[in-house]
């Protein structure tokens, strides 16, 4: 139950930040151009499972990965020797990032899976765009 919450908090924390952002660049016409917070669905099937996919995540918005198969205990593993992202927070079937800064060199995220399967993808920055939440298929 305690993680439900801090599931919440995060979400909501992610929507403020979107929101302070859009009043932010509305009220300075120098800012940079607003990022589109984009919700999508990532297919990994058997011929995509040797590529690796890309992650856009932004400074102080999380990203939420959700799963259809459990997630193992502590399965998240990230590659961030620069302590860019604060620890990844994990339910049953999720995983959320959230990086403290835009990232200027493409960061790792490894995440098992309670039947021992191993995804692995590539976290970037980009300026016009963040992934809010992903739904990883497996469709092997």
């Amino acid at each position: 139950m305690h993680l439900d919450r801090v599931f919440v908090q995060l979400v909501a924390a992610a929507v403020i930040a979107a929101v302070a952002g859009e009043a932010g660049a509305a009220a300075d016409p120098k800012a940079p151009a607003r990022r589109e917070l984009r919700r999508r669905i990532l297919t990994i099937d058997d011929q995509t499972l040797g590529s690796l996919p890309e992650l856009h995540v932004a400074g102080g918005s999380a990203t939420i990965l959700t799963f259809e198969i459990p997630v193992r205990e502590n399965g998240a593993l990230m590659t961030d020797t620069r302590g860019l992202f604060h620890p990844p927070t994990q339910t049953d079937k999720t995983v959320i990032l959230v990086p403290k800064a835009d990232l200027t060199q493409p960061a790792a995220l490894s995440v098992t899976l309670s039947d021992g399967t191993v995804l692995s993808f590539k976290l970037v920055s980009v300026p016009r765009e963040a992934d809010v939440q992903v739904d990883v298929v497996l469709a092997l």
